[in-house]
Formats: C-alpha cells, sequence, structure tokens
C-alpha cells in the first residue's frame, strides 16, 4: 500500500483507513486506485473499499486543539502554550509546544523517562539527550535542577521544534540543540544520558554512551516494548550497564 501511494494509516475497529496522494491525471489515479483495491481485495475477497477526497486544511492547528495540559509525577506538568495551567499544587511546568516532533507527555515513553528524570536529576548535573524530539526532557532536566543539558536530534524538524521550546521555557541559557546524534565534542562529561529512541537505535548506540559516562553515571532509556526486556537486558550488560531499576506503562518499557 504504501508503494502504490499510501502516507499513512488509521485502524480502528471495524477499518483500515489509508492516507493516499493520488496522481493529479484523472485517468492515472483511477489506475492507482484499481491497483489498490485489487491489493485489498487479494487480502480479503469480500473487502469493502471506498474512496473519498479529503479537502487540504490546516492538520497541524486540527492537531493542537487536541493537546491539553497533562501531569507527570509528582512534580511534572506540560502544557502548550496555547492552553492555561493553574498550577495549584507548584508543579516544575514545561510549556511544550510539538508541532511534528515527538514529546507531549501523551505517550508512555515520555511519561516515563520523566518519572526518572524527576527521580535521578542532581542539581548541577550536564544531561545529553539523544533523540530529543520536542526537547521536553532536556528543559525537564535543567527545570528539575541540571545544571545544563545538550539536546541532539536527526530531523530538523524536531531541531526547529527544540529550539523553540527551549524558547519557550526561558532556557536558552541552560539548554543547547543539535543537529545530528552525539556531538563530536561536548562541554563536559554528562552525568546523566537520556534516549528514548528504538531498541535497534539504542543496541547501536550503547558502546559510545559507555565512552561518554564516567564511573557512576546514569543512562535513561525507552522507547522499548515490555518484550524489548531480554535484548536491550542483555545488550546493556554486554556494554557494562548495570540495570538500576526498570518501570513500566501498558505495554512500554
Amino acid at each position: 500500500l504504501i508503494e502504490l501511494g499510501c502516507i499513512g494509516f488509521q485502524e480502528t475497529d471495524t477499518h483500515l483507513i489509508g492516507y493516499a496522494e493520488l496522481p493529479p491525471a484523472p485517468e492515472e489515479s483511477a489506475r492507482r486506485k484499481e491497483a489498490l483495491r485489487d491489493i485489498l481485495r487479494r487480502i480479503s475477497a469480500n473487502a469493502e473499499v471506498t474512496f473519498a477526497e479529503i479537502a487540504d486544511r490546516n492538520w497541524n492547528a486540527e492537531w493542537e486543539r487536541t493537546i491539553r495540559p497533562i501531569e507527570v509525577g509528582k512534580k511534572i506538568a506540560i502544557s502548550p502554550s496555547w492552553c492555561e495551567y493553574g498550577n495549584d499544587s507548584g508543579r516544575v511546568v514545561l510549556t511544550i509546544d510539538p508541532k511534528m516532533s515527538f514529546g507531549t507527555g501523551y505517550h508512555e515513553t515520555t511519561r516515563l523517562m520523566l518519572l526518572l528524570l524527576e527521580k535521578y536529576t542532581r542539581s548541577g548535573m550536564f544531561v545529553l539527550d539523544i533523540g530529543t524530539g520536542t526537547g521536553v526532557l532536556a528543559i525537564a532536566a535543567v527545570k528539575l535542577g541540571a545544571a545544563s543539558a545538550v539536546g541532539t536530534d536527526t530531523d530538523e524538524w524536531a531541531v526547529s521544534n527544540a529550539l523553540e521550546n527551549v524558547r519557550l521555557n526561558d532556557a536558552a541559557h541552560l539548554v543547547d540543540i543539535f543537529h545530528g546524534s552525539i556531538p563530536e565534542s561536548l562541554p563536559r562529561k554528562p552525568g546523566m544520558i537520556c534516549a528514548n529512541l528504538t531498541l535497534t537505535d539504542l543496541k547501536m548506540l550503547l558502546e559510545r554512551f559507555r565512552e561518554l559516562l564516567p564511573g557512576g553515571g546514569l543512562l535513561l532509556v525507552s522507547g522499548l516494548l515490555a518484550e524489548d526486556e531480554g535484548p536491550i537486558g542483555s545488550a546493556l550488560d554486554g556494554a557494562g550497564f548495570r540495570i538500576g531499576e526498570t518501570v513500566g506503562e501498558n505495554e512500554w518499557l
């Protein structure tokens, strides 16, 4: 389906919805629709296949309306700039406008990382956040007492978004954002590395993380499913890490 032009999917209890960019020429568009219909009917001969054209609109604005303030753990709240958050309980408030990047607090892996940051961030610590997305973890680290943080991401959209969020939180003097994976040079050895990635990416980076961390340094990792516990445990052990704590929410670890 992707090869035939589908760029995204939504699965409901009753339907598979595919979003496709079809050719502007009517004849070519008709051929593409027939090819899509054919592949679906090969999967299920009785499949009911329908097509509907969706008028373009500001999808980002539509999505933004679904993002509301969220509280995480005992200390943290995340709020977009367009919402009022009363903060009656005196939480550390992270102002995060997500745009196209990952890290709103709505996903389990972000919440799990924030719970660990809340517990393990120490005053004066330098934190390195790999795959920073919206910058939420790097910003949280300095608001929880870290002296400074560096966030990196290979996605230019994410870098731009993270820089905006750093400014929204008045943290530009404490948080630097870089495009790429791990900078060749860092201002100092990190006391903590955060990496909310995938099992494959984490396994590739563990040796480098071990080189960067001093004895007693902390590595927080997520982006992992419960079924990844064995593989990531073996990889961490092989790279010289000791697992101090494992937390989970739903199917995420």
